[in-house]
């Protein structure tokens, strides 16, 4: 903290401050104030709180709320002090102060004062005070203090007349300070290692000086820590907080004053501060390279020039970030052309800013790389910025390279212009190498400066001197770019000599016949060559060998190359010279002029020449000039030299002299054009001497030289191994004075060269052109020293730098890479930088052993790596086993060759290249995925919809793995697999890499199309880089995943009506709602159209909303009579399914969209206007009309029907579900007016159950009628289309209706009983009429299907309702879902169903009737809703009365009686609650007495007697209007009555009672009874005939007790009716059509039999037949029944002559059957082969004595046997009974008893005990209905104990067996032991097994 303090300039020293002088310390404070310096005081700024009035000083304190104590001078006396304080005191101190009190008034005063109120302040004892005027008095006041606290006290002044009154307070102050505090000081968010600073005060309010001293918690610091605040005065101080990390601060500053302290909360956040790098023109950064955050790239930039480009540092953090701008430790030596001039800085929060790189190039054609580091001030990462730019020359060009002057006289001139053009965007210097006044060739102007896209005519003159051909090879040097060569050439006549012309394609020629050595021979010998054929010519005409060998005309590298070829500095050349000169520069120096008596100088020049012929040589001397050639003329033998002296005549002194002397040099035989053809014609040459020197003498100084060079340094590029380069030196002259320079050159630089080496500067620039050539791979750094105007005062250095480089490569990590382990046969990759630190670009090449190949490789494999440039390669490694493995590569690197292509890998010098070794380490391993969840259940998804899980995959291996999941679906419909269909499982990531140790979470989205169970095997492949198998058996499972596609579905669960419906049961209504079609739809699939709109977005411009469903049924909420109460139905709604439901109601308005006045036409249609009168009188009312259940959720709709207006109305109304069903309800409602007979039809079509033909036994079939109206209506069926349909079909009755006319009450229900007998498996459809007495006729269509049983089994139309819904009424619910409101009573089932039952059984069933309140008593009574009720149902009790919180036990019990029928039957509880009983009877009692009353009181007028009406109104009274009392009346009064069902009892039915009917008087009414609440009991059952139902529910026949005792007589007498007589009339009418019709089907068919082989063969074969084995059982009917007959309705027939029996019995049975006594049904029974043999004896005897005559009843009678049921071993039980045999054995015969119903008791306990006597008892109908009542009354009695708690039926059964206390005698012992014998035989183990088997 020190450090932080120190750099901000803080002082932490404690300063006291005190006021000036006015502060009575100020003595005390001075010296310390003074020793205070201005440096140590400037921390602590102190203001003086501002005065309220000029006596705040010396009265600081002074109060205002008694005005009395501000101004005394109203009272005509002076108070001195005004305010009497204590300021310096401790307590047990006393001390006294006085208080004068001044009269200044002109009367005399007389004062009085108050005591103290308390003993710290104590004064004189309260006394007169006179005062005169102008007189004063003194009290003095003492003060005890007793404690360091504040006291308050005041002394008041008053006069005898309370006139005047005023008061001088006094107070004793403490002497601590009272300072005030800032209490938080937030700093909010500061940059890590910033530091903010804030400013607080401390306000001191005492009058005392404050002493602070600060503790404060780092990183936050206050300045001063310490100081003094002076009293009244303000101090400001600094709070600075500097956080050292991101975190969030939170101190507490302590400030201590004295003896109390006081706390400064200060917080703050330290966040790092974040500085993105981006390229400022540039949003997105890509390809920067590895570990490059951005890149500038600066392109081609002009040498010398400076391009700015800009970075985009952007603070995205709330915080003030700080920034450096650095280069890294390894670039800082370097010499880069890049920089930045801005080191660092801040960039506010949310703010950015531009900082500048700059590139400057120096070297031509390098590209240059550089990285700048940018780093933010308290983080640790760094952004690295990448430069990159590339430095290029001027481009210029010349409009020609060739200038041909053609032909001119000597002395005469010819001028060319040639166009020169700056193509690049920076200007360019050249200079051409001629001179504007001297020489054949010469330029104007020769040098110059182009400006940028810029150009300039250049003027080339001809001006020979000679007759003869001319040619020179003009360089045009350029600044820092490679020279531009111009060809001229002329020729020059005379009138003597005229040598050839010379042409430009001579030129060309000349260049090829210059590299095929044809230029060395002159033209007379090439010509003579070619004439021996020695030589040939080319396609184009030029000269070459016979096997010639073609090279590159331009064999230089670069224009550099070809101008330092001039034979003394040259390095490379295509060709040797022709002729060479010795010296090419001649310093002359200081030379005397030519007047002095000095000798002129001269140097010697020997000219050499090389080819084979002789040659011409001219010297071009001007008598102008200073230098002179001689001979100026002359010829050189072949392969000869000459000398020639170079002399030097200055004419005048101080003087630069300077000059080239130019020799043009030609073959002699090309002296005149006759003398050589044209096409032998050779170029000639030409070489120059520059010669310079100065007339200066040492005595005098030469001109100061105002030359200037462009750089003090020369950094050449780079030199690979043989190769040289350049760079150029400007020098520019800026006045007008000749300059002479002059390069020293000596031995130390050998490597170097510079051309020209002397001259003078003419013109105002000199390009001078410089050449590094090394030898050995060094560095050269050497001074050229250039001298100007040869004085060495004048002397300049130039710094020359020069290298041959050699690659140097710097590999990261020590030459080592480390590789991840790597899963087998996959792919591992990493980036390995290496660095170029040469300065020449550096090709090279990775060579990886071939062992290690299949292991490693790397890519790209080669390269050119750029100075500085960092490059990073990806490696590669693919383990071909789990193993570890150690690679060796090497890298080959060598400098590049800039001249060459990119693709050019050549190795130039392998000697230079070097190699680098690097170590790649890596391990293969095998990994394996796993997934978290072995198994994903979506559970329920709506289709269409998306549902989301996630799959978390993780990988325990230490290597990434790379897979791809793959998916096979299994889609479940109806039990059945199917693998065709659309993948409805998708996945977010189908490929991926799990890392090491790490995880991969993979969303799973179900998309399930349709209502079917899905299953998917999630499977995982490994795979390599190439995204192919790692393995081709690498596949395995991950996971399995299902989900059920579902929609969201309901169910109407359970339907109740209310109001004027609550008299319709729960099955009717259900039928009327059409719920099971309802049920059916809400759980059948939508399709596509109906869960495209949701409730929100389905929509409509129709008034009537459009159709996009198949599912629409009618809602009928039936008829009523007009203004009744509404129809409610509450209908609960379950959410069946496993989704959230959103349903909803939608009315046509709903769904409608509003459209403008403009839109709509206003034109109604009928159904449309109806519909409208609907819906704003909202007949129809829906609520709630949308909700949402959760999964098995319920909720009641209530629907509402009003019947304000008669008619019928109809509302379509939408059931939506979202993404589910949309069905379309159509809403019907009657109401009917008054006195209108209408019987409401809830179908006009009516299909009977199927009946199969030829049934003798049709079941009994209903329709049902509801008369809606509010009178009887009187009904009649019309039979005539009956009657049509039984003459149409042989006379027989197809259809039969019962009840053909009746009545139908009031708001009751009626059914039509029919019997459909088809006679043929076909459809019957008839119209049958319903007449209406004084109404309409409706026609109804009624379709019976009847079916051949042989090919449709019949029980498949005859299954168990409960189970397979064969029945209509099976979908009801069973118990009740909700209650009513105000129902205080429940039925624990509102449905019971018998099921399939057999005739002439009896099925009990018991519920509950329970009593949901805890304080009212209620009564209910059963009421039956028709007449069949009480034939075949019994209620116990039909009357009681609930306890609260009580339940009852009920019995209902249905005895099937009559014809096989279908029974649904209604029961009516109706529900009282007592307390309002109680209340109705005390109503009635006391309107009784009342009209008893009025009956026998009356009043006696003049006109009369009147009665008398009293006042007295009753709570009960009831006012109906008077339209509505006929219609209440009958409703409840007579047609509206139930029978009460009476407690069972067989012996006949019973008429119940009826209600007493409601009077009331007109005058005054009596008292209503409450109305009850009624609640229906549904009763349903199929009964079948006996043989049928032990046909097809055989597994079910040992559940069903059949009661024989059961006597109801049979509703249908005619088709019932089984008297012999009649049944043989019946069978004998026959008319005679129908007799011959039957005779000859008859014959036909015997006639046939008798001709079927087979069937005789048949006949042959039955006759060899052995007895069968079922012959031999034994029979198990009692004797006396053995012969018993029945007819087929269960009537007992008269019995043949039985063999064991006696006439007693027979007689008996006579008597019996006479006396009309009930007949049991047949039993079936086995009789044994013994018995058989007896009673066919028996048969045959009785024919043999019968009379001749056939008795068709007696023949069926022989034919029939007699069936029983078999005796169960319950009865045996009950009745153990020994079986005694005579002694006789089998062959005495047994006698019988025959016990028939009405036998006493007393008879059959005096009867002889033996079997027949015990079989007779167990077959008796009496004895099983007994046993069956017991066992009955038994369960009900165990079930009424279970209900009050007197038995726990869970409970565990404990028996206890105790020892028997005595032996049993010796006989009973013995007869016990042969009793146990006999059980062990086998004969009664098989019996008893086979009784124990037979029994239920």
């Amino acid at each position: 903290m020190l450090s932080t303090h120190n750099r901000l300039g803080l002082e932490q020293n404690s300063i006291n401050v005190a006021n000036s002088r006015g502060s009575p310390d100020w003595k005390a404070t001075s010296s310390l104030q003074r020793s205070c310096t201005p440096k140590k005081l400037a921390g602590l700024k102190v203001e003086k709180l501002p005065r309220k009035n000029k006596h705040l000083r010396r009265h600081s304190f002074q109060r205002s709320k008694n005005p009395d104590s501000t101004n005394f001078s109203k009272y005509g006396v002076d108070v001195q002090p005004p305010e009497v304080i204590w300021r310096k005191w401790h307590p047990g101190v006393e001390s006294t102060k006085h208080l004068t009190i001044k009269n200044i008034s002109w009367t005399n005063l007389k004062l009085r004062f108050t005591s103290a109120s308390s003993t710290t302040f104590q004064f004189i004892h309260p006394q007169p005070i006179f005062l005169s005027a102008g007189t004063s008095f003194t009290l003095p006041i003492t003060f005890h203090p007793t404690k360091k606290i504040l006291y308050h006290e005041k002394i008041e002044f008053y006069s005898e007349d309370e006139i005047t009154r005023f008061s001088v307070p006094i107070r004793a102050v403490l002497c601590e300070p009272e300072v005030s505090l800032t209490k938080e000081v937030d700093f909010g968010l500061v940059g890590v290692d910033d530091t903010r600073e804030q400013t607080f005060r401390i306000e001191n309010r005492s009058e005392v000086t404050a002493t602070f001293t600060w503790k404060v918690p780092p990183p936050f610091v206050i300045t001063p820590s310490s100081g003094r605040v002076p009293a009244k005065s303000v101090a400001e101080l600094k709070a600075n907080f500097c956080p050292v990390e991101a975190k969030s601060y939170e101190g507490t500053a302590v400030c201590t004053f004295g003896c109390f302290n006081r706390t400064l909360v200060m917080t703050g956040v330290g966040k790092y501060a974040q500085i993105s790098v981006t390229n400022y023109e540039e949003d997105e950064n890509s390809s920067c390279g590895v570990g490059v955050s951005t890149m500038l790239r600066f392109g081609e930039v002009g040498v010398h020039n400076v391009v700015e480009s800009y970075l985009k540092l952007t603070n995205y953090t709330h915080v003030k970030s700080y920034f450096t701008v650095t280069k890294p430790e390894a670039q800082l030596s370097s010499r880069s052309p890049f920089y930045c001039t801005i080191g660092g800085g801040e960039i506010a929060a949310k703010k950015s800013c531009k900082i500048p790189i700059m590139f400057a190039p120096t070297e031509v054609g390098t590209s240059s790389i550089d990285y700048f580091e940018v780093k933010t001030l308290g983080s640790e990462t760094k952004s690295v910025v990448k430069t990159q730019g590339t430095c290029i020359g001027p481009t210029i060009t010349l409009s020609t390279d060739f200038v041909d002057f053609h032909v001119c006289d000597p002395k005469s001139t010819i001028v060319r212009v040639v166009k020169i053009t700056n193509e690049s965007d920076f200007p360019a210097t050249f200079q051409f190498s001629l001179r504007q006044d001297e020489g054949v060739f010469r330029c104007t102007p020769n040098t110059g400066v182009l400006g940028a896209r810029k150009y300039m005519e250049i003027q080339l003159s001809f001006t020979p001197t000679q007759p003869i051909n001319y040619y020179r090879q003009i360089p045009v040097v350029i600044h820092e770019k490679e020279p531009l060569f111009i060809d001229m050439l002329g020729t020059c006549h005379n009138e003597l000599v005229k040598p050839p012309v010379l042409q430009y394609h001579h030129l060309e020629r000349d260049k090829v016949h210059q590299l095929r050595g044809f230029t060395f021979l002159p033209p007379d010998v090439i010509q003579d060559q070619y004439k021996l054929n020695k030589i040939e010519r080319d396609d184009k005409g030029y000269f070459s060998l016979p096997d010639p060998k073609d090279t590159d005309l331009d064999l230089y590298n670069t224009s550099f190359d070809k101008y330092f070829d001039d034979g003394h500095n040259t390095i490379i050349t295509p060709q040797p010279p022709h002729v060479t000169v010795d010296k090419a520069d001649v310093w002359f120096g200081r030379t005397s002029h030519h007047k002095t008596s000095q000798p002129p100088s001269h140097a010697t020049i020997q000219l050499t020449n090389h080819t084979r012929g002789k040659i011409n040589v001219w010297w071009m001397n001007d008598p102008k000039r200073a230098f002179e050639v001689k001979p100026a003329n002359c010829q050189i033998p072949p392969r000869k030299s000459s000398e020639f002296r170079l002399i030097f005549r200055p004419e005048t002194p101080n003087t630069f002299y300077s000059c080239e002397m130019e020799c043009y040099i030609g073959y002699w035989c090309m002296r005149d054009y006759r003398l050589v053809n044209e096409d032998y014609l050779v170029v000639p040459w030409h070489v120059s001497v520059n010669a310079v020197g100065h007339t200066f003498d040492e005595r005098n100084e030469t001109f100061l030289p105002n030359v200037r060079l462009n750089t003090k340094q020369l950094s050449f590029p780079p030199v690979l191994t043989d190769g040289v380069s350049y760079k150029t030196l400007l020098l520019e002259k800026t006045d007008d004075v000749p300059a002479l320079f002059h390069f020293d050159q000596d031995d130390n630089l050998e490597h170097f060269c510079v051309k020209p080496k002397f001259g003078v500067v003419d013109s105002n620039l000199q390009i001078v052109t410089l050449r590094y050539s090394p030898e050995k791979v060094e560095v050269d750094t050497e001074d050229l020293k250039l001298r100007v105007n040869d004085n060495k005062r004048h002397d300049r250095t130039i710094k020359l730098f020069g290298s041959m480089e050699q690659p140097d490569m710097c590999l990261s990590n020590n030459n080592e890479l480390y590789f991840r382990p790597t899963h087998v046969k996959t792919v591992s990759t990493c980036r390995y930088p290496i660095k170029n630190i040469s300065r020449s670009p550096v090709r090279f090449r990775w060579i990886v052993s071939s062992e290690d190949t299949k292991w490693v490789s790397v890519t790209p494999s080669c390269g050119v790596i750029q100075p500085s440039e960092v490059l990073a390669q990806e490696w590669s490694f693919r383990p071909q086993e789990p193993t570890k493995r150690l690679c060796r590569a090497f890298l080959l690197a060598w400098i590049a060759n800039p001249r060459a292509s990119i693709d050019d890998e050549s190795v130039y010098d392998p000697s230079l290249a070097r190699r680098y070794k690097v170590r790649a380490v890596g391990e293969g391993i095998e990994g394996e995925i796993k997934a978290r969840e072995r198994t994903v259940d979506f559970g329920s998804v709506v289709a269409g919809t998306t549902k989301t899980e996630r799959v978390l995959l993780f990988n325990e291996s230490h290597c990434d793995l790379r897979f791809k999941l793959s998916i096979e679906q299994f889609v479940n419909k109806d039990g059945c697999l199917s693998q065709r269909e659309p993948l409805s499982l998708q996945l977010n990531d189908w490929v991926g890499v799990v890392n090491a140790r790490g995880q991969f979470e993979v969303c799973v989205h179900a998309v399930p199309y349709r209502r079917v169970l899905y299953a998917w095997s999630l499977y995982c492949e490994l795979l390599d880089e190439e995204g192919k198998s790692v393995n081709p058996n690498s596949r395995f499972l991950l996971t399995e995943i299902s989900a059920e596609g579902v929609y969201p579905t309901a169910a109407v669960i359970d339907v109740r009506p209310l109001g004027s419906g609550s008299n319709i049961s729960k099955t009717q209504m259900w039928r009327w709602l059409n719920l099971d079609h309802l049920n059916l739809c809400l759980d059948s699939d939508p399709q596509q159209s109906e869960v495209i709109y949701s409730a929100a977005t389905r929509l409509s411009i129709s008034r009537r909303p459009s159709l996009l469903t198949e599912s629409v049924m009618d809602f009928n909420f039936g008829a009523a009579p007009v203004e009744v109460e509404p129809t409610e139905i509450e209908v609960v709604l379950k959410n069946t399914g496993f989704v959230t439901l959103k349903w909803y109601f939608l009315l046509p308005k709903d769904i409608q969209i509003t459209r403008d006045f403009w839109a709509d036409s206003g034109e109604f249609s009928a159904a449309e206007l109806h519909e409208l009168f609907v819906q704003d009188n909202k007949l129809f009312e829906i609520s709630p009309s949308k909700g949402e259940l959760k999964p098995k959720e319920l909720t009641t709709v209530t629907l509402k029907y009003k019947h304000h207006s008669a008619g019928t109305h109809r509302l379509p109304v939408l059931f939506k579900i979202d993404h589910g069903k949309e069905i379309m309800l159509n809403f019907v409602g009657v109401t009917v007016e008054l006195e209108r007979r209408y019987i409401h039809y809830v179908s006009t079509k009516h299909t009977f159950t199927p009946v199969a033909i030829g049934s003798n036994n049709a079941l009994v079939q209903l329709y049902e009628m509801f008369n809606g109206g509010s009178t009887a209506i009187i009904y009649e069926v019309g039979l005539d289309a009956v009657n049509e349909l039984q003459k149409n079909n042989f006379d027989r009755p197809i259809l039969t209706c019962l009840n053909p006319r009746g009545e139908i009450a009031p708001c009751c229900i009626a059914n039509l009983e029919w019997i459909f007998s088809p006679i043929e498996a076909r459809s019957y459809t008839i119209d049958v009429p319903i007449h209406i007495l004084g109404g309409e006729t409706a026609v109804i269509r009624f379709v019976g299907i009847g079916y051949d049983s042989r090919k449709l089994q019949p029980s498949m139309l005859m299954t168990d309702p409960q189970h397979h819904h064969a029945s209509d009424f099976t979908a009801l619910p069973v118990p009740q879902h909700f209650p009513v409101k105000v129902q205080n009573l429940q039925l624990s089932e509102e449905r019971i169903s018998f099921g399939n039952v057999p005739l002439y059984s009896r099925s009990r069933h018991v519920f509950f009737v329970q009593n949901k309140s805890m304080d009212r008593t209620i009564s209910y009574s059963w009421h039956a809703a028709n007449g069949h009720v009480n034939q075949v149902l019994s209620i116990t009790p039909v009357k009681a009365t609930v306890l609260p919180g009580q339940t009852v036990l009920t019995k209902i019990v249905f005895s099937a009686t009559g014809r096989p029928s279908f029974y649904d039957l209604d029961l009516v509880c109706e529900i009282y609650d007592e307390d309002e009983q109680a209340e109705y009877r005390d109503d009635v009692a006391a309107w009784e007495a009342e009209k008893e009353k009025r009956d026998q009181e009356f009043t006696i007028t003049e006109q009369g007697y009147l009665n008398t009406h009293g006042k007295k109104m009753f709570k009960r009274q009831c006012t109906i209007p008077e339209h509505l009392r006929r219609v209440k009346g009958n409703m409840h009064g007579e047609t509206r009555r139930y029978s009460t069902l009476p407690s069972i009892d067989w012996d006949g039915p019973m008429v119940l009672p009826s209600k007493p009917d409601l009077s009331e008087t007109d005058q005054w009414p009596r008292p209503e009874p409450p109305r009850p609440i009624l609640t229906h009991l549904g009763v349903t059952a199929r009964t079948h005939d006996n043989f049928e139902y032990r046909t097809y529910f055989s597994d079910k026949n040992d559940r069903q007790f059949i009661d024989r005792t059961v006597q109801i007589k049979n509703p249908i007498k005619a088709a019932m009716d089984n008297d012999a007589t009649k049944d043989h009339e019946s069978i004998g009418v026959c008319s005679d059509v129908e007799k011959d019709g039957l005779l000859t089907i008859l014959s036909g068919l015997l006639r046939n039999i008798l001709d079927d082989p087979t069937v005789i063969q048949s006949f042959k074969e039955t006759c060899n037949e052995q007895i069968p084995l079922f012959n031999n059982f034994r029979t198990t009917t009692p004797a006396a029944h053995r012969n018993r007959q029945f007819t087929r309705d269960g009537r007992r027939k008269h019995e043949s002559p039985c063999p064991i029996g006696d006439k007693q019995t027979l007689a008996s049975d006579k008597s019996s059957s006479a006396r009309g006594s009930p007949e049991p049904p047949p039993i079936p029974t086995v009789i044994s082969p013994e018995e058989s043999i007896k009673v066919q004896e028996a048969t045959s005897e009785n024919s043999e004595h019968a009379d001749t005559k056939p008795n068709p009843g007696q023949d069926r009678n022989r034919k029939q046997l007699a069936l029983e049921l078999p005796s169960t071993k319950l009865m045996n039980e009950l009745l153990k009974t020994e079986d005694r045999q005579s002694p006789g054995g089998s062959n005495d015969k047994a006698t019988s008893v025959k016990l028939e119903f009405g036998t006493p008791l007393s008879q059959i306990q005096a009867a002889p005990t033996d079997g027949a006597i015990v079989d007779t008892v167990k077959t008796m109908p009496e004895f099983g209905s007994f046993i069956e009542d017991i066992f009955a009354n038994t369960l009900g009695n165990i079930l009424e104990e279970a209900i009050n708690g007197e038995v726990l039926l869970t409970a565990r059964p404990r028996v206890v067996a105790l020892p028997p206390s005595s032996l049993p005698p010796l006989s009973t012992r013995d007869h016990d032991s042969s009793r146990a014998m006999s059980r062990s035989s086998p004969v009664y183990r098989s019996n008893e097994s086979r009784n124990r088997g037979s029994s239920p």
